[in-house]
């Protein structure tokens, strides 16, 4: 096999192809950043929201039964959600362009889910056959990593560090971990009244994010490090008036975001040191699952950091094959 230096011809074209991502991926990103939400209300009532966090609400697909779990495809400009009855569908970032990738059997009680754009993966619970499933972007190699669980309600991925979270809340309660093929399971934090069974993971800053009870009418938002320790209470609530749903985080501002479905129905935010508490939006009935979508600037990062792997690793492809086309 012929080593040969990588022609300008070849360097072109590979720039004209990320050039051509940056921009059309900037281009479909053309919103601010934003918090997408379910309403786990039964067909043909459930929906899949978007709030601004100037505090506006707007539908972006409808018709669903008992939606739940929500996550996002950064890569590709998708938001992917599941149903409880085991359907799992994405649309794009304005909610158009739905596309159901699991018709049925993905599991009764599909809850929490998780994207790896990069891998491309996305994980999800099924907290009544008490699984963690995972299946490519497309719905297609569906399988069980993780069985014989007790109720798990959420599930976040670590790409970073290559791993999968969960949270159990049914008997035990507990969140655990295992690498991203369901093998090496460790129990982080146990012994815990996990409150609502949502999670957030933030490997940027090693952090982790839940909700917890105290049993004397507390909720809270709990911090631990990614190994479940050094917890923390960032926020107290009141559990007369919370019922906590939905979690997720905006790792750039380092602030988190919360649901509530008692009363108005809220979502609220409050930073990664604690403080106070914000309402960023309310009037949302039956909030379930969360997701942030951050700015374009982040955004754009993110597609250009991608891109530049995809650079070096064809420049390596091409060195190695010896011939550019």
């Amino acid at each position: 096999m012929n080593l040969i230096t990588l022609s300008s011809v070849g360097i072109r074209q590979i720039k004209a192809l990320v050039c051509g991502v940056m921009v059309m991926s900037v281009g479909t990103f053309a919103h601010g950043a934003s918090i997408i939400y379910t309403e786990d209300a039964a067909s043909p009532n459930g929906i899949v929201g978007e709030s601004t966090l100037g505090g506006s609400t707007s539908t972006l697909v409808s018709g669903l039964d008992i939606p739940r779990g929500v996550a996002i495809d950064s890569l590709n400009s998708r938001i992917y959600y599941s149903q409880h009855s085991g359907i799992i569908a994405y649309s794009n970032f304005s909610g158009s362009s739905q596309t159901t990738v699991i018709a049925s059997g993905a599991g009764n009680g599909t809850r929490g889910m998780a994207v790896d754009p990069a891998g491309g993966f996305i994980y999800w619970a099924a907290f009544i056959d008490n699984v963690i499933n995972r299946a490519a972007l497309d719905g297609s190699g569906q399988t069980t990593l993780i069985s014989g669980l007790d109720t798990p309600a959420s599930v976040s991925v670590d790409t970073v560090n290559s791993k999968l979270y969960w949270v159990e809340r049914g008997t035990t309660l507990r969140i655990a971990r295992s690498d991203l093929d369901g093998s090496n399971i460790e129990t982080l934090v146990s012994s815990v009244d996990i409150d609502g069974g949502y999670l957030a993971v933030d490997p940027s800053h090693s952090f982790l994010f839940f909700d917890v009870r105290d049993g004397v009418g507390n909720t809270f938002i709990h911090r631990t490090d990614l190994d479940g320790s050094n917890g923390t209470n960032i926020a107290t609530l009141s559990t007369a008036s919370t019922s906590f749903e939905g979690i997720t985080i905006d790792p750039e501002n380092e602030v988190v975001y919360f649901g509530n479905s008692s009363g108005a129905g809220t979502i609220s935010s409050i930073a990664y040191s604690g403080g106070s508490v914000s309402t960023v939006a309310s009037g949302i009935s039956n909030i379930h699952g969360l997701a942030f979508i951050p700015e374009p600037s982040t955004y754009a990062l993110i597609i250009s950091i991608l891109s530049l792997a995809g650079v070096l690793w064809m420049r390596r492809k091409y060195l190695k094959v010896g011939d550019v086309k």
